[in-house]
């Protein structure tokens, strides 16, 4: 089950990922690491998930540029 996943919300106690398929994983919030929020990207080495703070940064910025040229028509 190693890879990557976006933090796709939060609820309670419980985080949704979302695998690159599309598959939702269910962990708990205290396996994210510190400072997690919702629409970062993760990456699990099988033991931890840790936060990959430039595909996040990636991903943002994609967002934003789509939002804005949707935004635009």
């Amino acid at each position: 089950m190693c890879g990557q996943f976006d933090l796709d919300r939060l609820e309670g106690h419980v985080a949704v990922l979302v695998d690159r398929d599309g598959r939702s994983l269910n962990i708990s919030v205290s396996q994210l690491p510190k400072g997690a929020r919702e629409g970062d990207r993760l990456i699990f080495d099988g033991k931890t998930f840790s936060r990959d703070d430039k595909a996040t940064k990636a991903a943002l910025t994609e967002a934003r540029n789509l939002l804005e040229k949707i935004t635009k028509q």
